[in-house]
């Protein structure tokens, strides 16, 4: 039986905004609107193949969709032939890499002695929020880590914002020099 256009119309004006909302999800609204029209294209065009007796018009136009959402997504996917046209991806030179590691020495020797100048307390809040980062394998198991309260997110806050401070140097590429000892946490 072939689809009447009094109920394709029908049809059209009762599953158009559904079909609108569903692309909407996760396209911007003119190309919902563009695959919404796309759905009612295709069914069109293929309305001699619709059969009540295998479901609704509803249905049938969902199974559509479901075919336009999937090309579409399949036309919008990168290809591995047009990563390849990017060209080849130029390595770091022999002196980028000695710098980048000149400096992730820095980095680490200055973070090693701001860690000696923390209260007790104050590393014992660093530990445990650094503890979810590490690998099972670095610390042998991976022990259950306290939920923090107010009060320490709050010093914890202030202790990563001096300590961003202090690495300020090293990441704009200045020379080291340690200075006067500065509580971290400090305004």
């Amino acid at each position: 039986m072939e689809l009447d256009e009094d109920m394709f119309v029908a049809a059209r004006a009762r599953v158009r905004p559904q079909l609108v909302r569903r692309f909407g999800r996760q396209q911007p609204y003119h190309d919902a609107e563009d695959l919404a029209d796309e759905v009612f294209a295709q069914a069109w065009a293929s309305r001699q193949g619709y059969d009540p007796a295998r479901g609704s018009v509803d249905a049938w136009l969902a199974g559509i969709a479901s075919n336009v959402a999937a090309s579409h997504r399949r036309r919008r996917a990168p290809r591995p032939s047009s990563l390849m046209s990017l060209g080849p991806v130029d390595a770091p030179s022999a002196e980028e890499v000695a710098i980048d590691a000149v400096v992730a020495l820095q980095a680490a020797t200055l973070v090693g002695l701001l860690l000696t100048e923390l209260d007790p307390t104050d590393l014992q809040l660093i530990v445990a929020a650094a503890l979810p980062f590490l690998e099972g394998a670095a610390i042998g198991t991976r022990p259950a880590t306290p939920a923090l309260t107010g009060n320490e997110r709050v010093r914890l806050h202030r202790l990563r914002r001096g300590l961003a401070r202090r690495l300020l140097p090293i990441r704009t590429s200045e020379p080291f020099r340690p200075g006067p000892s500065a509580r971290l946490g400090g305004p």
